[in-house]
């Protein structure tokens, strides 16, 4: 069961946390944005293949990219315009 509440969870985050990313890169040139957005997708789709498809190094990779989605949120909170 909690493993769908963390699938949904995560698969609602480009939707809860895309919009701020977006303006926290919209000073950036558009090659830096490209790549950031590529990356972010790319480790946001890992993710969310390794928790509704559970194996142990999938697990690991949740591991790994969860706190670094959290690490950007605070960055981005901090950062971020309060408008």
């Amino acid at each position: 069961m909690e493993r769908w509440v963390l699938a949904a969870v995560w698969a609602t985050l480009p939707v809860t946390a895309g919009g701020a990313i977006a303006d926290a890169t919209a000073d950036w040139s558009s090659a830096p944005q490209v790549v950031a957005a590529v990356l972010l997708w790319a480790a946001w789709a890992v993710g969310l293949l390794a928790i509704v498809v559970p194996r142990p190094i999938g697990l690991t990779a949740v591991r790994a990219i969860a706190p670094c989605f959290l690490v950007l949120a605070v960055v981005v909170a901090l950062d971020g315009d309060a408008g």
